[in-house]
């Protein structure tokens, strides 16, 4: 204790200034700000907060990030899913169809190898089914059916 009061008396004499050149790294202007920490004991210790916090809150922001896109991903599982079951039972029907493909474009890349390519916004071709040179639409020839 008689060290850290030594030193704290040596130390804490000093103010130390602390430059920082881009304030807000969201926006292009360079904005200075200066920040004056009373004694150098204190200064470490309110930078090492600084750094805990920006380190748990960048992990925190990653999960949350992969927890939405493996629920988007599963989401688009179970549309796929259904939509080739609807295909197969319009076939088993008997109707005639045709088939096209649309570029829809997605938020992220699911191929991606690493975390930034994954966030990149991407294009996935679907097919689309429609019912081909019909009079009538599917909803009221299967509401005939029924």
């Amino acid at each position: 204790m008689y060290r850290f009061d030594i030193d704290d008396e040596r130390w804490g004499e000093f103010e130390v200034k602390v430059e920082i050149d881009d304030v807000n790294l969201m926006t292009k202007a360079e904005e200075k700000a200066e920040i004056k920490l009373p004694n150098l004991a204190e200064s470490i210790a309110e930078i090492f907060g600084m750094v805990m916090e920006i380190a748990i809150s960048h992990q925190v922001t990653k999960n949350a990030v992969l927890t939405a896109l493996h629920e988007a991903g599963l989401a688009h599982a179970a549309a796929f899913k259904a939509g080739r079951k609807v295909s197969e039972i319009i076939d088993d029907l008997g109707f005639a169809t045709e088939e096209k493909y649309e570029t829809l474009k997605t938020a992220f890349t699911p191929e991606a190898d690493n975390f930034e390519e994954l966030l990149e916004p991407n294009e996935s071709k679907i097919k689309i089914t429609n019912q081909k040179d019909a009079k009538e639409t599917l909803q009221t020839t299967l509401n005939q059916i029924q």
